[in-house]
């Protein structure tokens, strides 16, 4: 096992660090030496002391241009050469197809994880189209894809954008149910909060949330909003810090920002909130799910691989703002024997099969 090199790849050093920590960490006590190639951000410095080396590379996730898409690949292609790693991990769109291309050049094993079909393909344009017919183009090329819900795998099989007997579901990054638990809850109860935590941008719903929870307080006007997650400029559907400040004008909206310790936020909170129009498998859902805490979210791919309607949870429809704020006054009127079922069979769930070992499990297999 000497010098085995494996390389984890993706567009942001913080989604390594906040996602893939705990394969990192997995990895390396092994004895793996842990190569992480991202856009250097906020989080490289904490990234680069957990893996053997953080490699920062020049990338522009929103970016369409020919020139620099090619830049990315022939980086890949001198990275992956120079290194001659065992494997190589990609994660997220561009990761996944330039990663795919530049291992197939280099004759490196590789493994994509779609951790989501992403914001461009939620309508058609021309990005969608791009992005199919590379992914059609590579579906050969990993020795294995993961995806994160029945939906994007149906989705993806039925495109053939990737090899049916080279794919499977993988539930996620994992949680870690033992520190995302219960018993750091401490709700106060003097007011009924809801949280949302992800990034700012109108594909979570961000915008349906803040007029719908506006609207919640003619009803109950002690209710309060906390935000955790960021302002995201380079998402297609980001929202510009003067945007978000206007919409969130009122005194029981909080926004805290990007936090490290989302527990501590989670712990307050009486209702976790996510109105996504697509998700690969939201990861702050299932930590808030580990925690016993009640969901609303919208009946999409993602959201809906883990609640379903009045059985561990309550599902509203996207892009509305009115089914949102109907299902955000029925969690609040809901008797405490419903809330408890939901919470106890959103518990049960995670932990039987969304706990983080069984993730890192399945990428160890592929070492």
């Amino acid at each position: 096992m000497k010098d085995k090199k494996v390389i984890l790849n993706a567009n942001s050093c913080r989604y390594l660090l906040n996602f893939r920590k705990s394969s990192i960490e997995a990895l390396t006590s092994k004895g793996y030496k842990v190569y992480c190639l991202a856009p250097a951000d906020e989080s490289s410095e904490e990234l680069a002391s957990i893996c053997t080396k953080f490699i920062p590379i020049t990338f522009n996730k929103s970016s369409k241009n020919p020139l620099n898409e090619l830049k990315i690949l022939i980086s890949f292609i001198w990275i992956f050469s120079r290194l001659n790693p065992t494997v190589i991990f990609n994660f997220t769109i561009k990761n996944n197809i330039y990663g795919s291309l530049a291992s197939f050049l280099t004759g490196k094993k590789v493994v994509n994880n779609i951790t989501g079909l992403g914001s461009a393909m939620l309508k058609p344009s021309i990005t969608r189209t791009i992005i199919l017919l590379l992914y059609k183009i590579i579906k050969n090329i990993p020795h294995h894809t993961f995806c994160q819900n029945h939906d994007d795998l149906n989705y993806l099989k039925n495109k053939r954008l990737v090899n049916p007997l080279k794919v499977s579901l993988l539930p996620g990054s994992g949680v870690d149910t033992a520190f995302f638990h219960p018993k750091y809850k401490c709700v106060d109860g003097r007011s009924f909060t809801f949280i949302f935590v992800g990034r700012i941008i109108k594909d979570k719903g961000f915008v349906e949330l803040i007029y719908a929870f506006k609207k919640l307080l003619n009803d109950l006007p002690k209710a309060k909003l906390e935000i955790v997650g960021s302002i995201d400029l380079s998402n297609p559907s980001g929202l510009t810090n003067s945007e978000v400040k206007k919409l969130c004008n009122h005194k029981n909206i909080i926004l805290h920002g990007q936090q490290k310790n989302v527990r501590e936020f989670l712990s307050k909170a009486n209702c976790f909130v996510l109105p996504s129009y697509r998700e690969g498998l939201p990861r702050s859902m299932l930590e808030a799910m580990a925690m016993e805490i009640p969901i609303i979210a919208t009946n999409v791919p993602g959201s809906r691989e883990l609640i379903v309607d009045d059985y561990n949870g309550l599902l509203c429809e996207p892009f509305s703002e009115q089914s949102l704020y109907k299902a955000m006054k029925k969690m609040i009127n809901l008797n405490d024997d419903v809330k408890i079922k939901f919470i106890t069979k959103s518990r049960e769930l995670v932990c039987k099969n969304f706990e983080e070992k069984i993730v890192i499990d399945e990428l160890l297999s592929l070492v």
